[in-house]
Order: C-alpha cells, then structure tokens, then sequence
C-alpha cells in the first residue's frame, strides 16, 4: 500500500495491498527517476484475464505520456509484455516498430500468479522466473536506452499487482 515515489499516468486503483492499473484504459505506473541507470526490479503479479491490449513492465523508460490522439506506447525503453506464453520484450520508441523477443515460458497460461525479477545493467535485461538463479531470456542492446524509471504499464489490458521492490545494483 506504499506508494510514495509511483507515478501514475492513467487509470490505476490501490486496495487489499495490489495495485491495479489499465482496466480499460491506456495507463502507466512508474518508480525512481528518469537519471537511474543500473537496478532491478522484482515484481508479483496476477495472470492478466481482462482487456484487449498488452500489459506489463517497463526497464530505463522515459518520456511517458498519455494522450488520446497518441500511440498507445508512448514512451522510450524497454517493455516486458505478458502474453498467453510468456513474455515478448521489446525497444519502446513512441510506437515505431522494432525487434521484439519472444520468450515462450513452459506451464506459463497454467500459472494464477507469477513472479518476475527483471535485472537492468548497462545495456543487458536479464529475466529471471521465481526465485531462479539463471534468466530464461537475457536481452542485449547495442544502442541501448541508459537510463531511466521502471514500472507497469497496460494497453487496456488489466495488471494487478500484488508485490513490487526495486534495488539499485550495487
């Protein structure tokens, strides 16, 4: 129920210790600074049932905004998407097309809860599922974004969100 230092742009609701955001609406949720660099974040969630965009979790973004006459991703980073498989991560650039990884996670659509540590060094995302030691996907970029905030965002798809930290890497 702490929300001291989250941003929120968009439709988010705060109760029974989650935090909800995207039902229906385009929304971001976003923790730290736009100058953080190095950091990872672990976060619990819910399956997403409802909606029919993309939800999930954003690495060194900048530049959010919420516009009705705007992308729906509008902003600069990297995404995490949760899909009925698993994860599809992409480059954000207020909605130009780019590569995006897909990682297919066995049991994934079976799962009710999940929890994800996301690790952000220089230019690598490594992902990690559970309490895992070694990342199911670790995402190089050789013209990375260096900085900026972590966080949840929707496309109208609903994310509810029951645990979240974030640490600086030391």
């Amino acid at each position: 129920n702490q929300r001291d230092g989250i941003i929120t742009l968009g439709h988010f609701a705060a109760k029974n210790g989650a935090l909800s955001i995207g039902t229906g609406k385009n929304s971001f949720a976003l923790i730290g600074g736009q100058g953080c660099t190095d950091y990872e974040m672990r976060v619990t969630f819910d399956m997403p049932k409802q909606g029919g965009g993309f939800s999930g979790f954003l690495m060194h973004a900048t530049h959010p905004s919420i516009h009705q006459d705007q992308v729906a991703e509008a902003c600069y980073g990297y995404a995490v998407a949760i899909t009925n498989t698993g994860l599809t991560v992409r480059r954000m650039n207020y909605g130009h097309a780019m590569d995006a990884d897909k990682i297919k996670i066995d049991g994934w659509k079976d799962l009710a809860s999940v929890t994800l540590r996301l690790r952000m060094e220089s230019n690598e995302l490594s992902i990690f599922v559970g309490d895992a030691q070694e990342p199911v996907a670790v995402i190089r970029d050789g013209a990375p974004f260096t900085h900026g905030m972590c966080g949840l965002f929707s496309t109208v798809k609903e994310l509810r969100v029951t645990a979240l930290s974030v640490q600086p890497l030391q």
